[in-house]
This record gives C-alpha cells, sequence and structure tokens, in this order.
C-alpha cells in the first residue's frame, strides 16, 4: 500500500489523435516482464533450470496425455477423451515452444518439428474423437428408424454413416503416421496409441459393414479415355458403365464423378453407360493416371466405386480478372474483390483463389461454374495507411492450369486512435501503467506494441483482444518521474498516439496532493484508494492534469482554449479539447454498457463547459447552486439540475443507471459544450 509517498499528475498530458487519463486506483497486478514462479506440477519444478530435462519432461506429459485420450475413446469415454487433450494440453505445448526457443538452433529446429508434430496429433485426436461420437449417435438414431420401419430416413443416416466412417478412417490413416513420427523424433513407445486407434477402426468398420450391406448395393466403375495426352485446350472424353458387382447396370441413375476436387455430373443410358468431357484445372502435371471416384446421389441405393484412366497433362496458361472491388477503405472496413478466372477464354470452375494484402493471406475460395469468384476480409490494424498491396491469384503450382494473379487497386486510410492510460499504485516504489488502445469509434486494438517510458527506461506490453495493456514499472528515487506511453506503428494504418504524464513523487498533504485535491471538489477519499480521472467521478476536469490535442501525422497542434485555471494545478487550463475528450469517454462507455461511468465523465465535460472552477469546496449541489446564483438560462438550470440528478444517482445509487437515462445525460453535457 501507498502511505506516505503519493503520486500526483503534475505535468500535462500529450494526447495524439484522442488521448485520455483513466482512473487511478489500488490495483495489484502482475509484472509481465518479472520473472516470477508459475504453478507448476512438482515434477516440472525440479527440472526447472535444465532445458534439456524440461524438453524431456514436457514431450512426456504430452504423449501421456495424447494415449490416454486414446484410451478413453475406444472405451467411448468422449469427455475424458477431450479432456486429456484440452486447455492443459495446450498449456503444455505451450510452454514446450517457450523452451525450445531458448536452445541452439539444431536443437531449436528438431524441437519446433516435434511440437508442430504433436499439435498435428492432438488436432487430429479432437477431430477423431468428435467423428467417433457422432457415428455412435448417429448409428443409434439409424438403429431407431430401422425398428420404426422408416426405410428412407434409415438410408439417410446410412448415407451419413458411410461418410463418417471414410473420415474415422482417414484420420486413424493418420494418427499411425503421426505416431510414427513422434516416436522417430522422441524414441517414445506408441503402440499402445496404436493399439487404441486399430481398436476403434476396427470397431466402425465392422459396424459399418453390417449397415452398408443391409442399405447399399455394391457397385464397379469401368472408365476409358480419349485422348489420354490432355490440356484444358485438349479436353479427354470419359466413357464408361456402371454396374452392380454381380454385373446388373445402373440404368438411368444421376451419377457424379470426381476427379481430383472436380465434379462431373451426367447421367447413365438405359445400358448404365455415360459419357462425359473432362477439361484438367488442377490435375498434377506429372499425373499418370486419373483416379475417377463415382459418387451416388444421397438418396441413391448404391454404394460409390473407384476406377483409374491413363493419362498426360501439359499445362496451359490461365487468367485472373478483377471485375469490382472496394476502392478505399480503413481499419474494421470490408474489403471485397470480385472477379473471374479462365483460360483460353473458357470459364474454369473449382480453381482455388486466395486473396493476399500486404503479403498475408486473408481469404480463399474456389470459382463457381461459370468461372468468377468473391474474397474478402475485414481491413487489419497491419497493414499500412495508403495505396496498399492487394492481390487475388490462384493457387495452382505444378499443375494443369498455371498460376495468375491480378493487382487489386486499395487505398487504405488512416484511423483516428484513443488512447487512455490511468496510473495505479502497487507499493512504495512500484506503479502500474495500465489502459487501452482503441479507434475513436470505440473497436478495441489487439495485438498492438505500447511504449513504456520512465525516465528514459523503456519497456514494451502488447495489448490483448480487448485492446488492453498493463506493466509494472519501478519508480525512481526522485522527487518527480515523467511517463511516456507510446503507440507508434509505421506499419499500421491506426495513427500513432501518445500520453506524457509527470509523476509527482513528493511527500505530503498540500495543495498539490492527490487526496487533497479530490476533497477541495467535494470527491470521498477512502484509504489509499484515490481516484484521479478526467473520465470518472470529476467535479472539475483535469485535478492537476492539463490536456491537449496534438495530431502528430500533420504536425500541427490545436490552440488551447480557456484561461480558467485550475485549483490544485500549476499552470494548467481548461480547453474545449478537454471536453470533447470527456465526451467522447462518455459515450464509449456507454456503449461498453458502464453507465454509471459515462453519466460521471458526462457530468465532468458539462462543469468544465460551464468554465467554473470552485475557489472552495463544492459538492455537486453547490455548485448548482452557484450557476444558479450567477444567471444561468432557465434552460441552462433545468438541463444543470437533470444532469446534476442524474450524476448523484449515477455515484451513489446502489443500482447501475438504465442505458437510456445515461443516454440524456450525457445529451445533457453535450447541449452545455456546444452552447
Amino acid at each position: 500500500m501507498l502511505s506516505n509517498r503519493r503520486l500526483v499528475l503534475a505535468g500535462s498530458v500529450l494526447i495524439v489523435g484522442v488521448c485520455l487519463l483513466g482512473a487511478f486506483g489500488a490495483v495489484g497486478v502482475a509484472d509481465p516482464s518479472n520473472e516470477t514462479t508459475e504453478h507448476e506440477h512438482p515434477d516440472e519444478a525440479e527440472v526447472e533450470g535444465n532445458e534439456s530435462a524440461v524438453s524431456q519432461w514436457l514431450r512426456d506429459r504430452l504423449d501421456d496425455r495424447l494415449g490416454e485420450s486414446s484410451v478413453l475413446l475406444s472405451e467411448r469415454q468422449y469427455d475424458g477423451a477431450r479432456d486429456a487433450v484440452g486447455e492443459e494440453y495446450d498449456e503444455l505445448l505451450g510452454r514446450y515452444a517457450e523452451v525450445e526457443d531458448s536452445e541452439d538452433e539444431e536443437t531449436e529446429d528438431e524441437e519446433r518439428r516435434t511440437a508442430e508434430e504433436f499439435e498435428e496429433a492432438v488436432e487430429n485426436q479432437r477431430n477423431l474423437t468428435d467423428d467417433v461420437e457422432a457415428y455412435e449417435r448417429t448409428y443409434e438414431e439409424y438403429q431407431d428408424a430401422v425398428e420404426d420401419g422408416d426405410g428412407d430416413r434409415a438410408r439417410d443416416l446410412a448415407r451419413d454413416l458411410d461418410e463418417l466412417a471414410a473420415s474415422i478412417e482417414e484420420r486413424a490413416d493418420r494418427a499411425d503416421d503421426e505416431y510414427d513420427r513422434i516416436e522417430e523424433e522422441t524414441g517414445r513407445d506408441t503402440s499402445a496409441e496404436r493399439e487404441s486407434v486399430e481398436n476403434i477402426r476396427s470397431e466402425i468398420d465392422s459396424q459399418h459393414s453390417e449397415v452398408r450391406e443391409r442399405e447399399f448395393v455394391e457397385t464397379e466403375l469401368s472408365v476409358d479415355g480419349d485422348p489420354t495426352e490432355i490440356s484444358f485446350r485438349e479436353p479427354m472424353t470419359l466413357s464408361g458403365t456402371v454396374q452392380t458387382v454381380e454385373g446388373e447396370p445402373v440404368t438411368n441413375e444421376p451419377i457424379a464423378l470426381e476427379i481430383e476436387g472436380q465434379r462431373l455430373s451426367t447421367t447413365t443410358t438405359a445400358t448404365g453407360s455415360f459419357s462425359v468431357p473432362y477439361r484438367p484445372t488442377v490435375l498434377p502435371l506429372d499425373a499418370s493416371a486419373l483416379e475417377v471416384e463415382y459418387v451416388p446421389e444421397r438418396g441413391s441405393p448404391y454404394v460409390g466405386s473407384n476406377a483409374t484412366v491413363p493419362v498426360s497433362v501439359e499445362q496451359v496458361d490461365s487468367t485472373t480478372e478483377v471485375t469490382e472491388n472496394t476502392e478505399s477503405a480503413a481499419f474494421g472496413d470490408d474489403l471485397m474483390v470480385n472477379g473471374t478466372v479462365s483460360a483460353d477464354d473458357v470459364a474454369v470452375d473449382a480453381v482455388p483463389v486466395v486473396l493476399v494484402v500486404d503479403g498475408e493471406e486473408y481469404d480463399r475460395t474456389e470459382t463457381t461454374q461459370n468461372g468468377t469468384f468473391t474474397v474478402n476480409t475485414t481491413v487489419p490494424a497491419n497493414v499500412p495507411s495508403g495505396d496498399a498491396d492487394v492481390r487475388v491469384l490462384t493457387d495452382l503450382e505444378d499443375q494443369a492450369l498455371s498460376n495468375s494473379e491480378a493487382i487489386v487497386p486499395v487505398s487504405i486510410t488512416e484511423t483516428q486512435s484513443d488512447l487512455e492510460v490511468r496510473v495505479e499504485p502497487t507499493g512504495e516504489d512500484g506503479a502500474i501503467i495500465a489502459g487501452e488502445l482503441s479507434t475513436t469509434a470505440g473497436e478495441a486494438l489487439p495485438n498492438q506494441t505500447i511504449e513504456i517510458d520512465v525516465e528514459g527506461a523503456r519497456t514494451e506490453v502488447r495489448t490483448t483482444d480487448e485492446g488492453t495493456f498493463e506493466r509494472t514499472i519501478t519508480l525512481p528515487d526522485e522527487p518527480t518521474a515523467t511517463v511516456t506511453v507510446t503507440y507508434a506503428d509505421p506499419g499500421s494504418n491506426i495513427e500513432d498516439a501518445e500520453v506524457s504524464m509527470t509523476l509527482d513523487l513528493n511527500d505530503g498533504d498540500g495543495a498539490g496532493s492527490l487526496d487533497g485535491l479530490l476533497d477541495s471538489y467535494g470527491i470521498p477519499v477512502s484509504g489509499d484508494t484515490l481516484l484521479l480521472s478526467a473520465l470518472v467521478a470529476v467535479m472539475g476536469v483535469a485535478l492537476a492534469v492539463g490536456i491537449s490535442r496534438r495530431r502528430a501525422s500533420r504536425g500541427t497542434e490545436d490552440e488551447i482554449e480557456g484561461e480558467n485555471e485550475l485549483p490544485g494545478a500549476t499552470g494548467v487550463t481548461t480547453n474545449a479539447q478537454a471536453i470533447r475528450a470527456l465526451l467522447l469517454a462518455a459515450r464509449k462507455r456507454l456503449r461498453a454498457g458502464e453507465t454509471d461511468r459515462a453519466i460521471q465523465s458526462a457530468y465532468a465535460a458539462a462543469r468544465l463547459a460551464l468554465g467554473r472552477g470552485p475557489s472552495e469546496a463544492m459538492t455537486h449541489w453547490e455548485f448548482y447552486q452557484t450557476c444558479l446564483a450567477e444567471g444561468l438560462s432557465e434552460k441552462e438550470i433545468d438541463c444543470l439540475k437533470s444532469l446534476t440528478t442524474r450524476y448523484e444517482t449515477a455515484v451513489y445509487a446502489p443500482y447501475s443507471t438504465p442505458t437510456d437515462v445515461a443516454d440524456e445525460a450525457i445529451g445533457d453535457a453535450e447541449r452545455f459544450a456546444e452552447s
């Protein structure tokens, strides 16, 4: 607790964009920059400091949990299987990544590969758990449909089971491959995990074989292709037949043939034959055979089958064109691009298209049957303002169609920022610098770097997903300390922002002390919980804080308006910028649902707008009586009375103010600011 030394803001707050000073209270928060001991497993604590031992311990725990999940899944304990590879698994994997970052380069590469393998393995395990649980649930529904004699629903559910069984088979194969890699990298015996996965595969396969036999008819697909040397320009004609394994033709049946992600639709004849053209688009250039899959319609009684056709491929150039796009956008705006992909003036379908902004992929889609596409994204903060590097391109490499791209002309405009900073004492020589970075519209700016400078000692902190940040600082053993908090990123489209303040570290309870100053405004102070804010419960505005505003990008500074000195401050003036900042804070807090704090900010703005700093301690009603005696208009008096009543309710009532009432209070304050 802060006892004799008191923090007082004695200097000015420089705001770039809109920068506000927040609450000053006693809140204990751990210093992210300090090396503190976290709650750890006892075994882990014993090996702390030995990176190799820590790494091995973490690998063992990751493998143990993965194996435990596999065993629990084979026993159909789905919740337990998920818990074994849940949040604690992610924490262990995160710590493993931190350990490998500190080792030598060769070991680091090896550990990174292992971390990636564990990450892939756990993702596959989670998906496998979901699929097996879905299969069991669907199988129960299927049995109910069979018992009820509902043949159509039974077949529909059987088709779901068919898809789930195929997915489970694929994930089981992938699990085997991942266990191979883990065993090779770590030397761990994964035979128990493999056995559990094999048990799952075997049980599902046996169960599903009965379903397929009851509901579906097995088929055989025969296909020939002509010519065998093909390109998008020279398509192949696929001709063949579909019949049952007993040799009966599948007649007059709508069918789909899938080849490397392309789907061709046709209908068999009365003899079960078909003929359909095939233009290769994504087929690899080194392909020597086409894998053709017959895919029955969902309601069909038939099971799909496969065949191969010999082939050689020649590449054809593709063309990507933009037909419509967003021309100008700012942070948080939608950025949209429409276009087409063609080859030899023929529309190309089912080709992957990627939206790339400033070298980073933001959206992916496939072309439609007529070759069109739409990709879009929300403009992130980390795209520089100005003419952006925006491209759309086909994601093709060594395939039947060549890669192509189109440049998209888009201008990214700068967005004004709102940097709020508060100082919270933590002890005799420490304080927390905390705050929030957002746009002036109130949208949080996550994952941005904030620099904190305390008398030349610099540190950085990243904003959270909510745009907040905090860092504990050590105060110098000096009478004052200048703290500057800065957001400046040349690679961003967010306007730079800076808050600079001087902390008065002197002892005493004079006119400059915080609690004495608060008391002069009639604000109660309890113990060491000191409230300092141009946003919260303030009767005047600055409380020994001067506020100005400057646009760094333009290099101009607004003139400070007004000459009224606030009590307890030296050389501090009121001004229109402070009023605007307070009203902005009020609106922002209203949007955040903080109605009481919104009214307090609005009241502070109105009191400053009236241009009357009290010469002696005044409560809110004493201030109202002073204004009444000084001849405000009847309309202004009514407005101030309403605002004062709402302020009193916001501060002292045991319930929160309704949103509509807070909105009206802010409106009253805005009318004072406009007058």
